[in-house]
């Protein structure tokens, strides 16, 4: 049987062992961010501004990458740019809706697009200065991302909600001369949200679209494909987790 004194060693020692271990982890931590003891923490991340509301999209100019232009949340939108890889931003514009995601066009980098929550997508030909407002369909529609065809730029496709005169489905926005007009195609026929879409690079007639829909008791995830630039389209979920 262990006497106070023992109990009080033991409990010492494991305190001792606690503290030197928690130490041995702080040192490490700070060799892995290039840290010596004793100097304040480095920085991971900077802020580099803009200030006044948080930013929902990005996109860089493909042909010049420090020149990229930003859209903030919010009604009506802000749209910024900077000229130095993100260094310094300058306010550049307001487009009357909220704008959840830009393009710009690989080839003509002062032709951007925007889309947002709205009837209609706005488009720039002046890099960003000003925007004219483009019907995308008659029905109140979210879009969430855009993607140009790297071969034919006057192709775009747009992917987010659609709304079917019931309820909202996975839908996709194609237009073929350069966001004048545009066709919207619903991607199921339940309830379903469109979030991201993509242009192969090397075969741009494969456009991949992506969200979640609920075919079932519960809400699944939803990938489609297409393979003639947006005509048609085909689910490609097979293997996903619900």
């Amino acid at each position: 049987m262990k006497t106070l004194c023992e109990e009080a060693v033991m409990r010492s020692s494991s305190r001792i062992f606690l503290k030197s271990s928690l130490f041995s982890w702080l040192i490490l931590s700070m060799v892995i961010i290039g840290q010596a003891p004793g100097e304040t923490p480095a920085l991971l991340w900077q802020s580099l501004g803009p200030e006044g509301g948080y930013v929902q999209t990005l996109a860089y100019d493909p042909t010049n990458p420090d020149i990229i232009y930003l859209a903030q949340y919010g009604y009506p939108c802000r749209i910024f740019h900077s000229l130095d890889g993100g260094e310094t931003w300058q306010y550049l514009s307001t487009v009357s809706s909220y704008v959840y995601a830009l393009a710009v066009d690989p080839v003509l980098p002062n032709i951007i697009y925007a889309g947002g929550a709205s009837r209609d997508i706005h488009k720039s030909t002046d890099f960003g200065h000003t925007w004219t407002a483009h019907r995308l369909s008659d029905s109140y529609n979210y879009l969430y991302d855009l993607s140009i065809d790297p071969s034919q730029t006057g192709i775009i496709h747009g992917v987010g909600y659609f709304w079917n005169g019931s309820e909202y489905t996975i839908g996709v926005h194609t237009s073929e001369d350069a966001g004048s007009t545009w066709v919207s195609t619903s991607l199921s026929d339940c309830q379903g949200y469109g979030r991201c879409l993509a242009v192969d690079p090397k075969y741009p007639n494969k456009v991949y679209a992506g969200g979640y829909h609920k075919p079932g008791a519960s809400y699944q995830p939803g990938l489609f494909r297409s393979e003639d630039s947006g005509q048609t389209w085909a689910p490609a979920s097979t293997g996903f987790l619900g």
